[in-house]
């Protein structure tokens, strides 16, 4: 069932919420934009999509690290500044 409301907003808020969602698209787009040079890898997706989610953040946050026990990522530890904890706390703790 389809239902109709009436939102009434004064000016100044309506302006500060235009503001707010330009904001947000220019924050959206450097977020796209950023994700545009992650790389897909081969197969990652398809076995856990949260991993490439994950591999694309750190590239994305250009982060020194990504320490996990996730073994899917760990296993492109090679290719990716990916590390255990263990690994981390021994060179950094």
């Amino acid at each position: 069932m389809k239902r109709t409301a009436t939102i009434l907003v004064d000016a100044d808020l309506f302006a500060r919420i235009r503001r707010m969602r330009d904001r947000f698209d220019a924050l959206a787009q450097r977020i796209a934009e950023a994700y545009t040079e992650v790389p897909v890898e081969e197969g990652l997706a398809e076995r856990d999509p949260a991993d490439q989610q994950v591999l694309g953040t750190l590239l994305a946050s250009k982060a020194d690290y990504l320490i996990t026990g996730d073994k899917e990522l760990l296993a492109l530890a090679g290719k990716y500044r990916i590390v255990t904890p263990a690994t981390f706390w021994e060179r950094h703790g």
